[in-house]
């Protein structure tokens, strides 16, 4: 064996010796991990070979390298999002709620801007056959008929620069949606003051199809929808949408259907900035939940003036909500109840809600017809009228009030000093009650219209009215039956009083015109002549507007339900036929009056027939339109003498 051969010899022995102790060092690891685990306290501390240690280093620094890199790595990136948040800070600022603002540091960077286009053609590019061929066009592009209550309308427009009075549209068919839509080539050339669409068979799609357009175009302020019961969620939400955006002020929806799922939508936009003033509600089923929502809204509205909630249903539970709308809104002029179950309870939370209402302003008008209030519920109207600081009108027709109910009011009466008109009308009064209401005209200086008709006022009754208003400056207008309950032997009497009311009547009208021109006068006085021209056309205009009178008689107090009513006119007229016949009787049947008047027998009835008898006398007199003044300076006792006898004389004749 050569010199190489034991070298190799040697090495191999060497490696394999070099592997055992590796092996061995190995082993011996393990048993002193093992060791170390199972008693850690009691265990020497483990030394590793020195052969091994310039490994571990090597691994260590290796580790120790990569997570330096990686946190410089993080570092690097931490520093550039803050950079990128900082320089976004700069030109950004989180406003309240999360919403970003953003500031633009040049502050010319906004050179110009552009108004809003008209969507409406110009006028001066529309002419009414143009209109009427795109709309013809259009219905028979969609393949509708046309409507012929439209064109004859459209026909009729010869300037478009200004809006229309007036578009009808009631009774027309528009259910089919295509039909609706033929309507933009309208309503894109021309807009309306009001527009009638009532009881026109839409549904949810050709009513948002209708609203998005007067959305659009804002083609009215005054939109008439009622009697469209398919109209459901859907198109509430479209007609809630088009109010909000819009100017629209009159909105009737009467005789549609409303439930807790579309109210909402209606009281969000009343609770939000709206032009809406005057909405119709009735009979739409909003009775509960749905009303008390409504009310609810109504807290916070500034806008809404008129407010009609009739033929609801409503009961003595729907008057709390209402009566809490009324504690807190100022705005709401008149609220109209009628043909509902109010009833003695409601009527008492809504009088409590009308005596708390604040200074600033409140309810000007009530109407409470036909809902079931007795005379208990006069209870809580005599204890809170003297706390209603703005009640204007207070109409209280087809309850049963009674004689009782009247006496209970009257004290209310006396000391309210804002009442201007008063509604009785079917309140099942005889003559009776009407002495305290007598009583209240005489005292009162402000109420300038009552209602009495259709009650049972006969010969005595008239009489005390016409007592009353022989010292009563402020009553214009007193609404009796022309033809009142016949009594043998007391027509003439009948018919010569009631000239007498209407005289009176008509004396007290002249008086407040006078007044007023009096008022406008002393304006025109104090006007300085470098003012200009506007100040007296303003005051020019409010003397045309006396003629109508329109500041004595409101629209407001008579009740839809009235249908006989014919206004002020008829007024004038009723009186003016009573005097003639008055003065026909006088000059033909002289003998037969004084038959009649002999035909009296009891000691009440001849002291009657000789107040009757004055009050002929002075009432032919030419002067006694402008009023007697020695009647008008009589103290108040003489007045309550003459009505203890008359209450006397007619106990008499209900006793007899």
């Amino acid at each position: 064996m050569n010199q190489d051969d034991h070298s190799s010899t040697d090495a191999h022995v060497l490696s394999d010796n070099n592997v055992a102790q590796v092996q061995e060092s190995d082993d011996s690891k393990e048993e002193k991990v093992e060791d170390a685990s199972t008693d850690q306290d009691n265990a020497p501390p483990v030394v590793a070979d020195k052969s091994e240690l310039p490994e571990t280093k090597e691994s260590d620094n290796i580790t120790a390298v990569s997570d330096q890199q990686n946190v410089n790595m993080e570092d690097d990136n931490s520093q550039k999002c803050n950079s990128e948040l900082q320089q976004l800070s700069d030109n950004c600022e989180l406003g309240g709620g999360g919403k970003k603002i953003v500031k633009f540091s040049d502050e010319n960077l906004i050179t110009g801007f552009a108004e809003l286009k008209d969507p409406l053609i110009a006028a001066s590019a529309t002419t009414s056959s143009e209109m009427i061929t795109a709309y013809r066009q259009s219905c028979a592009k969609l393949r509708v008929k046309p409507i012929e209550k439209l064109i004859r309308q459209l026909e009729n427009i010869t300037d478009f620069d200004e809006p229309q009075a007036y578009l009808n549209l009631k009774d027309a068919k528009l259910g089919d949606n295509k039909t609706c839509e033929t309507l933009e080539e309208v309503f894109k050339r021309a807009r309306w003051i009001t527009i009638d669409i009532e009881n026109t068979s839409l549904d949810d799609e050709g009513a948002i199809a209708l609203f998005e357009m007067f959305e659009y175009y804002h083609s009215t302020i005054r939109l008439c929808c009622g009697c469209n019961p398919k109209i459901r969620l859907r198109g509430w939400h479209a007609a809630s949408r088009m109010i909000k955006k819009t100017s629209i002020e009159f909105f009737d929806m009467r005789n549609t259907t409303w439930n807790e799922q579309s109210i909402p939508l209606l009281a969000r936009t009343i609770r939000a900035k709206s032009c809406l003033s005057t909405l119709h509600m009735e009979n739409t089923h909003i009775s509960g939940r749905p009303l008390f929502l409504l009310a609810s809204a109504l807290k916070l509205n500034e806008a809404l003036r008129d407010l009609f909630i009739g033929d609801n249903k409503l009961v003595s539970a729907d008057a709390v909500p209402l009566a809490n709308m009324l504690r807190h809104n100022s705005t709401l002029s008149l609220l109209d109840l009628r043909n509902n179950v109010i009833q003695d309870v409601g009527l008492a939370h809504l009088c409590q809600g009308l005596a708390e209402q604040p200074p600033t302003g409140g309810l000007a008008t009530i109407v409470l017809w036909n809902n079931q209030v007795t005379h208990l519920g006069m209870k809580h109207l005599a204890r809170s009228l003297p706390d209603m600081k703005h009640l204007e009108t207070l109409n209280l027709g087809c309850n049963r009030i009674t004689n009782e109910g009247i006496h209970i009011i009257k004290t209310g009466l006396l000391k309210n000093r804002t009442l201007l008109r008063l509604g009785l009308m079917s309140a099942k009064i005889t003559c009776q009650g009407v002495v305290p209401i007598a009583e209240v005209i005489a005292d009162n200086k402000r109420l300038i219209r009552l209602d009495l008709r259709e009650n049972d006022i006969r010969a005595g009754g008239l009489l005390a009215l016409s007592l009353s208003l022989k010292i009563n400056e402020s009553l214009t207008r007193l609404d009796i039956d022309k033809d009142p309950k016949k009594e043998p032997g007391h027509e003439v009497m009948q018919k010569r009083l009631l000239a007498d009311i209407y005289s009176y009547c008509q004396r007290n009208k002249m008086k407040a015109r006078k007044r007023e021109y009096e008022i406008l006068e002393k304006q025109t006085d104090s006007i300085d002549s470098d003012k200009g021209d506007s100040s007296i056309l303003n005051v020019t205009s409010q003397f045309s507007r006396l003629h109508s009178h329109s500041s004595l008689d409101s629209p407001r107090f008579i009740s839809p339900d009235n249908p006989e009513f014919k206004g002020e006119f008829e007024f004038e007229r009723v009186a003016q036929q009573l005097e003639d016949e008055v003065d026909n009787n006088d000059s033909n049947d002289k003998d037969e009056d004084s038959n009649s008047f002999n035909k009296i027998d009891s000691k009440s009835d001849r002291n009657g027939k000789d107040r009757i008898r004055k009050l002929v006398d002075s009432s032919d007199d030419e002067n006694d339109v402008e009023g007697d003044e020695t009647q008008l300076s009589r103290s108040p006792d003489d007045f309550e003498k003459e009505m203890n006898e008359v209450l006397a004389d007619i106990s008499g004749k209900e006793t007899a």
